[in-house]
């Protein structure tokens, strides 16, 4: 590893950190980054497209900025989960701000009739190149909304999701949902279990 990237992005895992629950550091870090773009403020109300793992981590993420989180969709079983990380299910209609988190076009159409007049949406899941989502100028236009993207995070959300996966603030090991081994990989994607999240490989 070129020394000037592991000056600023190695960093060492606290002994009390479990490997499984470490490894997550990288998407709290991209989630962490999300909040920031939305300006999330104390008080605000942030509709969260999406109950995955990624869904629930920008909920953590929003509850600990002092918003309040309402997660959208979801299967019962993933719902269940949300009050766990912060938040609460909901339709997420007239939200101060939203959060895309479902990478699909209609979720990117959703996000932009949800929010309220004047709101900021920020769109977390990304598309194919060519995708080309009819997201209603309409709204953008007359109500005055601010749209952004979020990809990816920086050394200093980073440095923030190791604090935050170590300070066990909420419980990020049941996001780890299943178990295999490398060689059962393959598998895993070619038909996901229902009730996956997140899957701990081990060699």
């Amino acid at each position: 590893m070129p020394a000037q990237i592991a000056a600023v992005n190695l960093h060492p895992v606290p002994p009390s950190l479990g490997p499984e629950v470490a490894a997550m550091l990288e998407p709290l870090a991209c989630c962490l980054r999300g909040v920031e773009r939305a300006q999330v403020e104390a008080g605000d109300q942030v509709a969260i497209l999406g109950a995955g793992p990624i869904g629930l981590m920008l909920a953590a993420c929003v509850a600990d900025a002092g918003g309040w989180p309402v997660v959208v969709g979801g299967r019962p079983e993933r719902q269940e989960l949300i009050p766990a990380f912060g938040g609460e299910p909901g339709d997420g209609r007239d939200a101060d701000v939203v959060i895309e988190a479902v990478g699909s076009e209609e979720a990117w159409q959703d996000a932009v009739e949800l929010v309220r007049p004047g709101g900021r949406v920020v769109m977390f899941g990304g598309l194919p190149h060519d995708a080309r989502p009819p997201v209603d100028a309409y709204r953008i236009h007359y109500d005055e909304l601010t749209v952004r993207g979020s990809f990816h995070h920086t050394p200093a959300t980073v440095r923030a999701a190791l604090a935050f996966l170590a300070s066990g603030a909420y419980p990020w090991e049941q996001l780890v949902t299943h178990r295999v081994l490398l060689r059962d990989l393959p598998a895993l994607f070619a038909d996901p279990p229902r009730g996956l999240l997140k899957a701990a490989v081990t060699p």
